[in-house]
C-alpha cells in the first residue's frame, strides 16, 4: 500500500503519495500557472488524498507506479502561496472530474480517461454529461414516486370512502398525486412537496371540506406514526377552535380504520 506523507507547508491535510522524480525536479523550477497540461496531469495524478480516490484509481496507481515512489523532500520553500493556491484549484476540479467519470461509469483504468488532454474541454462537457444523466435519473425518480402515490391514495380511497365526516366537515382522500401539488398550490403551504415522503410510507396527506363546498382546498392534514401531527389552512393557519372537535374525531378514526388495515397486512 502507498503511504501517506504529510507536509504541513503546503497545508494541514494534504497528502502526498507517489511524485515522479521529473515532475519533482520542475516543480519548483516553473510557475503552476504556465506548467504545461502533461506535468499538472502527473502532478495531479501523484498528489491526491487516497481516502478519496475512487478503488479503480488507487489500484491503478499501485500497479503502474510500484517501485516508483519519490518522498518529496521536507524543503519546500521554493513553491510559492500562488503556486500552491492554482494548483490547489486544479486538483479540486480533477477531483470533481473524477466523480462524474465513476458514476458516468467511464473507464478509470485508463491514463487517458484519468487525466485527459485539454482538461478544461473534458472537465465541462464531463460534467455537461453528468447532469443530464442526474436529471434523467431525477425524472424516473419522480415517475415512480407518482405511480407509488396513485396506488397508496386508490387503496387509501377503498378503506376510507366517506366514512369520517360530521355535519359541517368531511375528510377527503386525494385522488392523485396532482390533487396534493393544486392543494399546496391553492393554500400556499408545501404539502406538493410531500410526494417522495408519501412514496416512502413517511406520511399520509388528507383533505377537510366544508361539506357546503368539497371541492374547494380548505384545510390539509398531515398524518403520520398514527396521529395528525399538522392540520394547515390557507397561508399555514392552524385550524380554528370550532374544528378542534372533528380534528381529534377524524384522527380517532383515522387510527382505528388504518391501525386495521395495517394489522391485515402484517
Amino acid at each position: 500500500m502507498l503511504k501517506r506523507i504529510t507536509c504541513g507547508v503546503f497545508m494541514k491535510k494534504l497528502f502526498l503519495y507517489i511524485l515522479l522524480p521529473a515532475v519533482v525536479c520542475s516543480f519548483s523550477a516553473c510557475s503552476i500557472e504556465k506548467m504545461e497540461d502533461e506535468k499538472k496531469r502527473d502532478l495531479a495524478y501523484t498528489v491526491i488524498e487516497q481516502d478519496e480516490m475512487p478503488q479503480e484509481l488507487k489500484d491503478q496507481i499501485e500497479k503502474e507506479e510500484k517501485g516508483k515512489a519519490y518522498k518529496l523532500s521536507g524543503d519546500v520553500s521554493g513553491i510559492s502561496h500562488a503556486e500552491m493556491k492554482c494548483y490547489q484549484t486544479y486538483i479540486r476540479s480533477w477531483k470533481d472530474y473524477i466523480e462524474w467519470a465513476e458514476k458516468l461509469e467511464y473507464d478509470l483504468k485508463s491514463r487517458y480517461v484519468l487525466f485527459p488532454k485539454n482538461f478544461k474541454d473534458v472537465h465541462d462537457k464531463t460534467f455537461r454529461e453528468y447532469q443530464k444523466q442526474q436529471d434523467k435519473m431525477e425524472r424516473k425518480k419522480q415517475a415512480k414516486e407518482r405511480r407509488t402515490v396513485n396506488q397508496l391514495l386508490k387503496k387509501d380511497i377503498k378503506l376510507l370512502g366517506k366514512q369520517i365526516q360530521n355535519q359541517d366537515y368531511i375528510l377527503k382522500v386525494p385522488g392523485n398525486y396532482q390533487e396534493i401539488q393544486k392543494e399546496g398550490q391553492a393554500l400556499g403551504h408545501c404539502v406538493g412537496s410531500y410526494i417522495p415522503h408519501i412514496a416512502n410510507r413517511e406520511c399520509d396527506v388528507y383533505f377537510i371540506r366544508k361539506k357546503t363546498d368539497p371541492d374547494k382546498p380548505f384545510f390539509t392534514v398531515d398524518w403520520r406514526r398514527g396521529k395528525i401531527v399538522q392540520c394547515q389552512g390557507k397561508g399555514r393557519i392552524r385550524y380554528p377552535q370550532e374544528m378542534v372537535e372533528f380534528v381529534h374525531y377524524a384522527e380517532e378514526k383515522l387510527r382505528l380504520l388504518k391501525g386495521e388495515e395495517e394489522k391485515k397486512a402484517a
